[in-house]
C-alpha cells in the first residue's frame, strides 16, 4: 500500500495506477543540503541555510534511532509527540527562508524547492509505525547494481531488463532470508525442472521456505 522513493517524477504514475500512498525520503532531502556543506564551493549564506537544514533533519533521525527497537504502536505515538513538532518547525523554516534562498540561486535554491515540493510526502511516515523515515534499506540492496552496471552495461532489450530484475529479486530475497545466494541458485536450478516435471508447487522453492541445511 506504500511506495517510498526520492522525488523522481517517474514514480508518480505508478502511484496513480496502483492506487498506493507515496512517501518521501528524508535522506534524499537531507543529502541535497549536506552536499552543499561538503562541496566547499558555496557562499556563506548557502552554507548557513544548509547547516540549519541538516541540523533540523538530524533531530528527526535522533528520534528514529531512539525508537528503532520499539513496536509500531509505540513508534507512531513517539513520532506524534516528538517528531511532529520538529516537522512543523521545518515547514516554518522553509516558509521563512524560501524566497531568500531562491534569490541566492544555485544548489541552495534547488535544495529548498526539492524539500518544499516533497514536504507532504515526507510527513507521511509519522502516521504509521511500520513506515520508515527514508528508503535507505532498499537503496542499500540495489546499490551493487548501480556500482556494477558499468561492468555489464545495458540489458539490451525490455526482456533482458525484466530478466535482470527477476534475478536481482531472487538474489536479494535469498539474502533477506539468510541464504547464501550462490548455493540457493544452484539448488533452485537443480530442483526447479523436477518441480515443473512433477507439477509440484514451486512455492516450496521460495527462499522463505528453504532450510539452510538443504543447501549444504
Amino acid at each position: 500500500g506504500y511506495l517510498q522513493t526520492d522525488g523522481y517524477r517517474g514514480y508518480n504514475q505508478v502511484v496513480v495506477d496502483e492506487n498506493i500512498t507515496h512517501l518521501g525520503c528524508w535522506a534524499h532531502a537531507r543529502r541535497k543540503f549536506a552536499d552543499i556543506i561538503k562541496s566547499g564551493k558555496s557562499d556563506e549564506d548557502s552554507k548557513k541555510y544548509a547547516k540549519e537544514a541538516v541540523t533540523l533533519i538530524q533531530k528527526l533521525y535522533k528520534i528514529e534511532k531512539e525508537i528503532k527497537e520499539d513496536p509500531p504502536d509505540i513508534k507512531v505515538k513517539t513520532r506524534e509527540e516528538k517528531a511532529r513538532p520538529i516537522v512543523n518547525n521545518i515547514k516554518e523554516w522553509i516558509d521563512s527562508n524560501f524566497f531568500k534562498a531562491q534569490s541566492i540561486g544555485g544548489a541552495i535554491a534547488k535544495a529548498f524547492v526539492y524539500l518544499n515540493n516533497q514536504f507532504d510526502k515526507l510527513t507521511i511516515y509519522l502516521e504509521d509505525g511500520n513506515l520508515n523515515i527514508d528508503n535507505n534499506l532498499a537503496e542499500n540492496h540495489v546499490r551493487p547494481i548501480a556500482l556494477g552496471r558499468r561492468n555489464w552495461l545495458f540489458a539490451t532489450s525490455v526482456k533482458g531488463a525484466h530478466a535482470i530484475a527477476t534475478w536481482y529479486s531472487i538474489i536479494e530475497t535469498a539474502k533477506l532470508n539468510g541464504l547464501e545466494p550462490f548455493k540457493y541458485l544452484k539448488y533452485l536450478l537443480k530442483e526447479l525442472p523436477i518441480y515443473i516435471r512433477d507439477e509440484k508447487n514451486i512455492e516450496e522453492l521460495m527462499p522463505w521456505c528453504i532450510d539452510k541445511s538443504v543447501l549444504g
